[in-house]
């Protein structure tokens, strides 16, 4: 695969040229897919990769296939297990803002490191990338996710949607199960192959659909919440890429992500407990996450700068089919509705 980066900057241009025509997805993506996928291939053989869940919209896109939409972010599921902490049902705030804690620290201290090692050994030279950890604020050392970026020399021009960096943030908050061994490989390589640049398939552990599915619905039930109850002011709270979150729900919808969830009440109530000890964001009401009080529809004042957003994301990131907005919406009301309908075994 590395071997991509010993050919003339021409010639890897005229490669992502290529993989841009057979795939429909702009150059400047494919570019950055390979650098994300290099990336996500030397964690998994760092010495903590057996405490790392792959899991976000990414892993749809490149683990399951289940959405047409660059993706260009790594997210992370750590264990804390991986710095000797266990694994909670019901912590406290005190216990879980220490793994907070310890989280950023070891990833800023240990998982850099051996990511470097292991990029270093798939034969990249480190002095062509910079690679970096979010700054943290010494007075909130509990930053969950902390974010690793590696940057790299792009081949085009700066991207307005595109930066030419890969973000890894790894959270020590998310539940690690149920999750699936995918196999991983960019979409150059899936696209225009070379043996030239060789690349092996590479297996890795990915959130299952169904939890990000369900987590994405209680992320924008917790985001909009606030702005219902007017604890919030939209302008305050980051809105930019967030319809890429409602498209992935109807297009998990259509691939029958949603049935699944719909015959599992028992998940639906370990993931709502999950949420209510380890997320407690301020101002949500955790009993409004039911499903019949669950509202993941975007509040009115919010619709068109949605609207904003995902006519630049359908321009730029999504390269399969797309409804337009409206459209979007109705389908997005019809599965709310599907998830209200949604009896559980118990109240958590």
């Amino acid at each position: 695969m590395i071997e991509w980066l010993h050919l003339t900057d021409t010639q890897r241009r005229t490669s992502l040229n290529q993989a841009a025509v057979k795939s429909g997805v702009i150059p400047v993506a494919i570019e950055k897919d390979w650098w994300v996928t290099l990336v996500l291939k030397a964690l998994f053989t760092t010495p903590n990769e057996g405490h790392f869940i792959f899991k976000g919209g990414t892993s749809l896109s490149k683990g399951f296939g289940l959405i047409e939409r660059f993706s260009e972010d790594i997210d992370i599921a750590l264990s804390p297990e991986a710095f000797g902490k266990k694994y909670k049902d019901e912590p406290t705030h005190r216990y879980v803002k220490g793994l907070k804690k310890e989280g950023c620290a070891f990833t800023t201290g240990t998982i850099i490191k051996e990511l470097a090692v292991s990029l270093q050994q798939t034969g990249l030279d480190l002095a062509t990338i910079e690679m970096f950890a979010e700054a943290i604020d010494p007075l909130m050392r509990d930053k969950d996710p902390q974010t690793i970026y590696v940057r790299y020399r792009s081949l085009f021009e700066p991207h307005p949607y595109l930066k030419n960096e890969v973000r890894i943030e790894f959270g020590v908050r998310s539940l690690t199960e149920p999750f699936e061994t995918v196999d991983i490989q960019s979409l150059l390589w899936q696209h225009f192959p070379n043996p030239i640049y060789a690349e092996q398939l590479s297996k890795i552990r990915a959130t299952h659909p169904m939890k990000t599915l369900l987590e994405k619905m209680f992320l924008l039930h917790e985001k909009f919440q606030v702005i219902n109850q007017r604890q919030i002011s939209p302008e305050d709270i980051k809105l930019e890429r967030g319809s890429r979150h409602l498209f992935d729900l109807i297009r998990m919808d259509d691939k029958g992500i949603a049935d699944q969830l719909l015959t599992d009440p028992q998940f639906y109530e370990k993931l709502l407990l999950h949420r209510r000890y380890w997320i407690r964001q301020k101002g949500v009401d955790y009993d409004k996450l039911q499903p019949a009080t669950l509202n993941f529809r975007p509040p009115a004042e919010i619709l068109e700068v949605y609207r904003a957003d995902y006519t630049t994301m359908r321009a730029e990131m999504i390269y399969g089919k797309s409804e337009d907005f409206d459209s979007l919406i109705q389908k997005l009301n019809n599965l709310n509705d599907k998830i209200n309908r949604m009896v559980l075994s118990s109240t958590v």
